[in-house]
């Protein structure tokens, strides 16, 4: 007797270029995420042109592979700019932007010289507020994280001077005359600048400029 050849299933046949291009989709959208996450936490450094940054400087030797993927995100950030005809302003991930800055609210707790040390190797600064507009913004994002965060405002003698060397001319709240350092929270308190504090750190945007 002769074998009965099997048919195929049509529906099987077309499933299979259906789910290739499902894989395909899947991959692109894994790269572009990739890429994406690799411009957001590189250093906000601010730039003045459109040149590729330079590595020769960092601490931490990048692989030849990720910069060459930093570098082609560079490039896709930069010619969305060149599309759209407008200056590209952004910050690292986990940073809030305002006003042309991004700040940085820590989780984690130090005393108030490494705080200050941790924005630098950000390369930013401690948080100082000398405009009431960044005041109120702080203000609320504070609020909503529920704690109180070092600032760049210490006592010298008598007075209390942010970093910038602005005098802050309200008063903290003191609770005795050895806190020097302030924090900020629902208001300005006065602290031991050796307590273990959130901190807050801030910096400019960087420019992509086409």
């Amino acid at each position: 007797m002769r074998r009965l050849r099997k048919h195929k299933d049509p529906h099987h046949l077309c499933r299979q270029p259906t789910a290739l291009l499902s894989l395909v989709v899947i991959l692109k959208a894994v790269e572009i995420a990739v890429l994406y996450t690799l411009v957001w936490k590189m250093p906000c450094d601010s730039l003045q042109n459109s040149s590729r940054p330079s590595f020769a400087n960092s601490t931490n030797r990048t692989s030849s592979s990720i910069r060459n993927k930093y570098y082609d995100a560079f490039d896709m950030i930069s010619d969305l700019c060149a599309a759209t005809g407008k200056v590209c302003e952004l910050c690292p991930l986990n940073w809030v932007a305002f006003s042309g800055k991004c700040y940085f609210f820590s989780e984690d707790r130090n005393n108030w010289s490494s705080s200050r040390e941790n924005c630098q190797i950000r390369n930013a600064d401690i948080l100082c507020m000398e405009d009431s507009a960044e005041e109120t913004f702080v203000s609320k994002q504070v609020t909503l994280k529920n704690g109180h965060f070092w600032v760049g405002l210490r006592k010298h003698t008598s007075e209390w001077i942010w970093e910038t060397g602005g005098i802050y001319h309200k008063e903290p709240s003191i609770t005795s005359n050895e806190h020097k350092c302030a924090t900020f929270g629902r208001d300005m308190s006065a602290e031991s600048c050796y307590n273990p504090n959130k901190w807050i750190c801030e910096k400019n945007m960087t420019r992509y400029l086409t």
